[in-house]
């Protein structure tokens, strides 16, 4: 499980090309709350996947879910908001948290 910490700063390191030698600031912090806190909510509401607490991130969602921070935060941090990899994104989060098939291989028991 992820905190809401290692989201910040995984979502700080995307956005500065990786370098960040220490935990955000303050105000980049608070910054990116706000961005991490409406991003859950809308995965919440759109049924791309369910967070139920952003203080215990599932790792497999992680890396997309800090990559659509980002994205969102993007422009508040010298970036572009880019609309289509935001889908792409969340296009990948769903892929990555649902069912896997029904089938697999038989297994045979023998009388």
């Amino acid at each position: 499980m992820k905190t809401r910490a290692e989201i910040r700063f995984k979502a700080l390191a995307i956005l500065t090309g990786g370098d960040v030698g220490q935990d955000p600031s303050a105000e980049d912090a608070d910054a990116l709350d706000g961005y991490i806190d409406s991003e859950a909510a809308e995965l919440n509401t759109d049924e791309t996947t369910y967070i139920a607490d952003v203080e215990a991130l599932d790792e497999e969602i992680f890396i997309p879910f800090c990559m659509l921070v980002a994205n969102a935060a993007s422009d508040e941090f010298g970036g572009r908001y880019d609309a289509a990899k935001a889908q792409q994104l969340r296009n990948r989060i769903r892929v990555l948290v649902g069912p896997t098939p029904g089938y697999g291989p038989q297994i045979v028991s023998y009388f």
